[in-house]
């Protein structure tokens, strides 16, 4: 059974395709057609089924958040047309699970964006698909025992003969039956290494099950990736008999500690264990299955050789301190001793407002908008208290803040439609950081939002040459003057399949626009090409605006 990727997309198309039976309003606009035209190779594909998905701030589609969806089949001769669409962004995308999109790099968001405008009908969005290969293989022990429900992973080579960037753990992931036989399909033709078990070098903190876990082994029985078997993948073939005598289980280690407050020394009860995997490019994130005890003890058990980093965390709730770290190495045996400190923190709390308006619905918006705190010295957020939604009545609190110069700003994601920060305010006047002091209490803080109803509709034109397959285009907006690498952008979303691209609920001013363009590159030397420009947005219309993505190719970052 396939695990995670192939099945946020499942779950996403179930989560929203009931919402395509609801009637449409007139404020929905949805007059817009997308139709074209799915094929294997040649060949018209019938009975494929092409999803239409109202897309979120970003070009993200999350599922279960409501997005308008409507769907079509293909024909006998693969066409498709979907109609009654709403007007804005919306992601395309054609569900084949044995077929592949040639230069297909995002799974969790696949498709094409399709920027439309009302009343728009967008034709020849096609899609090309290819049959996708197969792997199929049986897992043993190193007694010739059948594993059972045991991860089993298909890493894709790059043209240098290494891992792909996209071919890690979280990918291509999938687990064997009750015979201990996996069957991976729809893979895209290539090269491959095939895998089974756990290995902390790809960044996996795993909890070991009764007598350890299996350590990671390649086809046929090599631990070492050097000294692993190619399997060759082609369009429509079937590996087969591609066995895996995996290692014998390993003993998961242990790591236990104390967390204590950093000032008195006392034990510090009932946080949890946050810990990740530090070595070299690994990220990963685990937690403990218990708070600290009441002499603020915590045991963290199956843990893999690796180097950690291990903080606390208040689960739910307000707290008002933040965690240090501490590092440590797993090598051949239990871990003991750790010891983590809490220490006060400062916070932060005032109202937020939309500068202008009184219209309760747009007020209520708010209480949707995630707040955070970025600290200057510490990118990373050890507390899930230091960041926080705005209260229903407009009132926010964010404690357990690290001290230091920090800045207060907004998530992009799942920002309501029409409202953005405009600026933060103390005592009259505008701040754009924050000074914190260990046990201070800054009151009196308000956010200035504002809501508009104008938008940017725009075009990129590439020249010096063609995108590769699977290249994505991103525009980002800030504010003039604002420095893209202190905060978010205001918003951003993705360039469609036209060249096109839609920014909905800005107010009046001057912006900068920055579009981008990346996709996979394998030796990642090469620096992404980019292109800005300054617009201005007056009242509430529509601005149309023309960019030049100069994609010619470029010095290498490490010749330079």
């Amino acid at each position: 059974m396939r695990t995670a990727l192939k099945l946020v997309w499942v779950i996403l198309v179930l989560s929203v395709i009931p919402i395509a039976t609801q009637a449409q309003t007139a404020a929905n606009k949805a007059t817009g057609v997308i139709a074209g035209r799915v094929t294997v190779g040649t060949d018209g594909a019938p009975g494929i089924e092409v999803i239409a998905v109202k897309q979120e701030t970003g070009g993200m589609v999350i599922a279960g958040s409501g997005a308008q969806t409507c769907t079509a089949t293909t024909d006998a001769e693969g066409r498709y047309r979907i109609t009654n669409l709403p007007a804005g962004s919306l992601r395309v995308s054609a569900y084949a699970p044995a077929h592949v999109t040639p230069g297909e790099r995002n799974s969790f968001n696949p498709g094409k964006t399709v920027n439309l405008a009302e009343g728009e009908t967008a034709e020849s969005v096609d899609f090309t698909m290819t049959r996708g290969g197969v792997v199929t293989g049986k897992v043993t022990d190193e007694d010739g025992r059948l594993v059972i429900e045991e991860q089993v992973t298909a890493h894709k080579l790059d043209q240098n003969g290494k891992r792909a960037a996209n071919s890690g753990p979280s990918f291509s992931q999938w687990q064997t039956d009750d015979r201990g036989v996996y069957r991976i399909y729809g893979l895209e033709p290539g090269r491959y290494l095939i895998s089974a078990g756990a290995s902390s070098d790809d960044g996996m903190v795993r909890v070991g099950r009764a007598g350890g876990t299996y350590r990671r082994t390649f086809h046929t029985e090599a631990a070492e990736e050097e000294r692993a078997k190619i399997i060759e993948v082609t369009a429509g073939g079937e590996a087969e008999s591609i066995d895996i005598k995996i290692a014998r289980a390993s003993k998961g280690y242990a790591a236990s500690g104390r967390v204590i407050d950093g000032d008195t020394d006392k034990p510090v009860v009932g946080v949890m264990i946050g810990y990740g995997i530090t070595k070299g490019n690994s990220s990963s994130f685990g937690m403990g299955n218990a708070g600290t005890n009441s002499r603020g003890e915590f045991r963290l058990e199956g843990l893999s050789p690796n180097t950690y980093n291990a903080y606390a965390m208040m689960i739910g709730g307000e707290s008002d301190s933040y965690s240090d770290s501490v590092k440590f190495d797993v090598a051949n045996g239990d871990i003991s001793g750790l010891e983590i400190k809490m220490y006060r923190g400062a916070s932060t709390s005032g109202t937020a407002i939309v500068e202008g308006v009184k219209d309760p619905a747009i007020l209520a918006t708010l209480s949707k908008v995630r707040l955070q705190v970025q600290n200057s010295g510490n990118s990373t957020t050890m507390m899930g208290s230091n960041g926080g939604q705005i209260t229903p009545g407009g009132t926010f609190k964010l404690g357990g803040l690290r001290p230091g110069k920090s800045r207060l700003s907004v998530n992009t994601f799942n920002m309501p439609k029409g409202v953005s920060l405009l600026r933060i305010e103390r005592d009259g006047a505008e701040v754009k950081e924050f000074e914190l002091v260990a046990g201070e209490a800054i009151t009196g803080v308000r956010l200035i939002f504002a809501y508009g109803n104008a938008s940017i509709a725009g075009r990129v034109e590439v020249k010096g040459g063609t995108l590769p397959p699977g290249a994505r285009m991103t525009v980002y907006i800030h504010h003039e003057g604002d420095d893209p690498q202190k905060g978010p952008p205001l918003k951003f979303a993705e360039v469609g399949s036209r060249g096109q691209f839609l920014l909905e609920g800005l107010t009046a001013g001057n912006y900068k626009l920055t579009v981008s363009a990346y996709w996979a590159d394998p030796d990642r030397s090469r620096k992404m090409p980019r292109a800005e420009q300054i617009v201005m947005v007056a009242g509430e219309g529509r601005q149309e605006v023309s960019m030049i993505l100069d994609i010619t190719p470029q010095q290498k970052e490490n010749d330079k």
